[in-house]
């Protein structure tokens, strides 16, 4: 369902929704904003993530390996990112 308000994530928790599968493609922000319409931000993305952790969803997450100028560091830095966010399902 993508990005959603807090109180949206929240309705879908209180009607027995507890997992969340949203995809951060990339944590690199630049990389992040060429693939994305103006309308989606990385901010907005990481807002989004916090607020399902926040609620209590088990959350889920990945990258897009193979991205156009996409390097080694910028996957390191993707796994750094699933361990220090303590995503439950990358």
């Amino acid at each position: 369902m993508g990005e959603l308000s807090y109180a949206q994530y929240k309705k879908l928790w209180e009607a027995g929704a507890h997992r969340y599968l949203l995809r951060i493609e990339t944590t690199d922000p630049k990389l992040f904003q060429r693939l994305h319409p103006p309308r989606q931000s990385y901010p907005k993305r990481l807002e989004c993530l916090t607020a399902l952790k926040d609620i209590g969803f088990q959350v889920g997450s990945g990258v897009m390996i193979g991205l156009p100028g996409q390097n080694f560091e910028h996957l390191a830095q993707d796994l750094k990112f699933f361990v220090e966010q303590d995503i439950d399902m990358e």
